[in-house]
């Protein structure tokens, strides 16, 4: 099992790799591989702290997560297993 919990779920919407878990600063992290992999010019899809996913998804859902879609604003759509979706943009939840 990864030590992030959602190395294999997060997509980037901008170049369409996965997201891929580090750590940067002390905390649990994911970027976009292609970004990581081929630089600016490839993609230019931003970092999302494990936290902030942590949050918007919430303790009840983490086991339920069936794909993470994030834009090059980083803004987020989770999709559980259920359909439902949640949404962050610019830092406030939609649900």
């Amino acid at each position: 099992m990864s030590k992030y919990l959602f190395s294999s779920k997060i997509k980037c919407n901008r170049c369409g790799k996965n997201y891929k878990g580090k750590m940067y600063n002390g905390k649990k992290v994911y970027i976009c591989s292609g970004y990581s992999n081929y630089g600016k010019d490839f993609c230019i899809s931003g970092k999302v702290d494990e936290e902030d996913l942590l949050f918007l998804i919430g303790e009840e859902n983490i086991n339920n997560v069936e794909c993470i879609y994030v834009d090059k604003n980083v803004n987020i759509k989770v999709v559980l297993n259920d359909n439902s979706e949640l949404f962050w943009d610019n830092s406030k939840l939609i649900r």
